[in-house]
């Protein structure tokens, strides 16, 4: 058994992070009004910002992330919201963006860690008087 840390970003949940974050932001800059704007939305905020804290929480367990990603989603999307009523800025396009951007920083920072995690440390071979 190895003594790494197990890879916290699986390719499923990267690629349904980038893939829910990416279709909901051309959309929404697109300005399409249609169902399928709807359902981009409500599958990115259901999803995206939960999927890449549990990520950066390392939560690898599939039932658990089932039953914890979109209630973690909800509470982000809930705390942004609060947060940009009292400072008196709220607007579902600043939520949008403040969710994107925390669920982009959520994820490069589980990304990093993993890429740290995996790269081989350089053997000390003491000091070299060559």
């Amino acid at each position: 058994m190895s003594d790494r840390a197990p890879i916290a970003v699986r390719p499923w949940r990267l690629l349904t992070i980038v893939v829910t974050s990416v279709a909901c932001a051309l959309l929404y800059g697109l300005d399409v009004d249609s169902p399928v704007r709807t359902a981009a939305t409500l599958g990115f905020v259901l999803l995206a910002p939960g999927l890449a804290l549990l990520a950066v929480l390392r939560i690898d367990e599939p039932m658990l992330q089932l039953a914890l990603a979109p209630s973690i989603s909800l509470a982000a999307a809930t705390l942004v919201a609060i947060t940009l009523i009292s400072v008196s800025w709220f607007s579902p396009v600043r939520v949008f963006v403040c969710l994107c951007a925390l669920t982009a920083v959520a994820t490069a920072a589980a990304v990093s860690r993993d890429f740290r995690a995996r790269r081989p440390l350089p053997e000390w071979s003491g000091w070299s008087t060559g």
